[in-house]
């Protein structure tokens, strides 16, 4: 477990070894050396057995021979040498080390070990940390030769040259991306580990994160706290398609999640998720904005018209437009909104004060200002730039602009205000985002945001008598045996408190040896739970979710673990009676093959299916706080049914509450 000095250590040292320091800025170790010298209040340590490496001659050949611990120490060196050097590190007292090599393959478990509870480990492979609102400079990105300055976007990436490209852009636009880190190989501190630790900063308001694998708990438990912090997070996935997923494997080896289990995972924890890396950009650029409600000012009537159908076309709401004789109006009357600026101010002042007025104006949320190609373009961007600070804060820029024009408009800018590149890609990003409601929060059960762990929800089925295949926690070894004892040695040993199961998160076993391997390793990270094998049968699904618009709605068909690519369900408005869930079942393709087979129907008992998806019916009336309840699967064979796997989610008063 990483503690707080340790973090602190990585996020702001006071002294910093390079080991492999020089002046060649065309190795890694020379660039870092060069950038880290852009930092404010830190100590640079040169670490080279290479005589002459570093030009003042004041490097050491070690880090045994520094005087006094490092706080953190950067590792540029082959890889063959990042095992010894850590051990080093431990050594010498530093509390966090960023390794910039690729660790190789036979080393990484020793170091994972090596490093576990001793260091805050970023990497290998890592492109560092750099962040502007602090003044913290340590990385190789070529993209510090930019410009640097802060902002109150973060973003946490596991590919480094993604993290460079996405801070060059960034720079480029002004858009205000104050805090980048590259976790890479993950072999210490992962995406998750970061993302929840800025949510304590108190100058970043909006998290990114690029991820090609991810832990379902710790990534809830982040995106919880951001929530309940009132951070946005906004997340890309890669190795989402089939070629994705190898691309991911041989970068990083990761094995990527399914792309729907992700979406839903996402959905539930209310993180935007982004399309591409220039949509993370500008999900995270617009999500500074609080607010739903904008003006738009162009500097043309047909650039108004277009933005009011894309604004229309992606959802985003449009403020009523302001009249002369409302509140602090005094230009010419304005009539619709999109406002084409030039067209009502015959002057730069008068265009100034105008987008003024609407940035500021109470029925709105702020202004979006699309600016295209204009003579004289550089004037007005300069009466805008002097603006004051709370103007400019409700101002989203978006450039329509030639190549002739974009670079007046980066260079007139004020740096954090920024600017996206097209209104499409604008009004997508500000209807993905919007501000998070911390009062609406879900209830949070075992480390997932509103899911009720595997226990509770079991004790629920057998109070409703919904019959199920037992299950209990496993906390320890013990009580693997228990359920050896009890049910013979075909058991399923899975991971809890989790909305989705990544591959390798459930585990059937045959003897005593894998039951215990399969705990050993599920419990590592997270909660366990050990089920007796379900008796063959036919999987079906049965579902329920309370619809603000609709009610319940209550879903059967067939199900397993392709129940969403088969998505051969029915679907009823409202809780069904006796005789209307099997005529659901009949509307399914699984139904009209049940139907038309004597073989199969002997097989099946649909009057055993009825029975569970009534009692859960029951169940989800008798507590209004569950919000959804899927069964997944029911196994359902010749003379009976019985639920596998159950999740509860909850919303509003939990069960305690409910029942008293």
């Amino acid at each position: 477990m990483i503690d707080i000095e340790q973090m602190r250590a990585l996020r702001a040292p006071s002294r910093v070894a390079v080991v492999g320091a020089s002046d060649d800025a065309a190795t890694f170790g020379g660039r870092f050396w060069r950038y880290a010298g852009m930092s404010r209040g830190i100590e640079r340590v040169a670490v080279n057995k290479r005589p002459g490496a570093v030009g003042d001659g004041k490097a050491v050949a070690s880090l045994h021979e520094l005087s006094g611990s490092p706080d953190l120490v950067v590792i540029a060196t082959p890889p063959a040498s990042v095992e010894t050097l850590l051990s080093d590190c431990i050594e010498v007292g530093a509390r966090a080390a960023v390794v910039l090599a690729s660790v190789p393959a036979d080393a990484r478990r020793r170091v994972t070990t090596l490093c576990a509870d001793r260091i805050a480990l970023l990497g290998g492979s890592s492109l560092g940390i750099v962040d502007a609102n602090r003044g913290v400079v340590l990385s190789s990105s070529v993209s510090l030769d930019l410009p640097l300055h802060g902002g109150p976007a973060a973003l946490i990436s596991q590919s480094g040259a993604l993290m460079g490209v996405l801070h060059a852009r960034a720079m480029c636009q002004g858009i205000g991306l104050g805090v980048c880190v590259a976790t890479g190989e993950q072999l210490g501190l992962r995406v998750e580990h970061l993302l929840e630790a800025l949510v304590d900063d108190d100058r970043v308001s909006v998290l990114g994160a690029y991820l090609e694998d991810v832990d379902p708990v710790l990534f809830s438990r982040a995106a919880a706290s951001a929530r309940e912090a009132g951070k946005r997070v906004v997340a890309l996935k890669g190795g989402l398609t089939a070629r994705g997923a190898s691309v991911a494997a041989a970068h990083s080896g990761a094995l990527a999640s399914d792309a729907r289990a992700f979406a839903a995972l996402m959905r539930d924890l209310d993180v935007v998720v982004a399309e591409d890396p220039d949509d993370l950009l500008n999900c995270l650029h617009v999500s500074s904005v609080h607010g739903g409600r904008f003006f738009v000012g162009t500097l043309s009537g047909g650039m108004a018209a277009v933005a009011a159908d894309l604004a229309g076309a992606a959802g985003v709401d449009l403020a009523p437009a302001p009249h002369a004789g409302q509140k602090h109006v005094t230009l010419p009357p304005v009539v619709q909104n999109p406002v084409d600026v030039d067209a009502l101010t015959p002057t730069d002042d008068d265009a100034a004060r105008l987008l003024r007025v609407l940035a500021m104006e109470e029925a709105a949320d702020g202004l979006l200002f699309v600016v295209s190609d204009r003579p004289r373009l550089e004037s007005l961007l300069e009466r805008v730039k002097g603006l004051e600070a709370s103007v400019l804060a409700r101002i989203v820029v978006c450039s329509e602009c030639s190549g002739q024009y974009e670079p007046v408009l980066a260079d007139h800018l004020v740096p954090g205000v920024g600017f996206v590149r097209g209104m499409a890609p604008l009004v997508r990003a500000l209807a993905k985002t919007r501000p998070v409601d911390v009062a609406s929060a879900p209830v949070r059960r075992s480390g997932t945001v509103g899911v009720l762990d595997a226990p509770a929800t079991w004790e629920l089925l057998d109070g409703a008598g919904v019959p199920a295949v037992p299950l209990m926690a496993a906390h320890s070894m013990a009580d693997i045996d228990a359920a050896l004892r009890a049910w013979g040695p075909d058991l399923v040993v899975k991971r809890d408190g989790v909305d989705h199961r990544a591959a390798g998160e459930v585990v059937r076993t045959h003897d005593a040896d894998g039951a215990h391997a399969a705990f050993e390793h599920l419990s590592s990270s997270g909660e366990v739970v050990v089920q007796q094998c379900a008796e063959p049968g036919l999987e079906f699904f049965v579902g329920i979710v309370r619809d603000p618009v609709f009610g319940e709605v209550f879903c059967i068909g067939a199900g397993g673990s392709a129940v969403e690519t088969l998505a051969d369900v029915a679907v009823h408005v409202g809780l069904p009676g006796s005789e209307e869930v099997p005529a659901l079942v009949a509307r399914t393709a699984a139904g009209r093959w049940l139907d038309a087979s004597a073989a199969a129907r002997a097989l099946v008992d649909v009057a055993a299916l009825s029975d569970v998806a009534l009692s859960l019916c029951a169940l989800v009336a008798t507590h209004p706080s569950i919000e959804v309840l899927d069964a997944n699967p029911v196994v359902v064979g010749p003379s009976g049914a019985r639920a596998v796997d159950v999740k509860v989610r909850l919303r509003g008063l939990d069960l305690a509450e409910e029942a008293a």
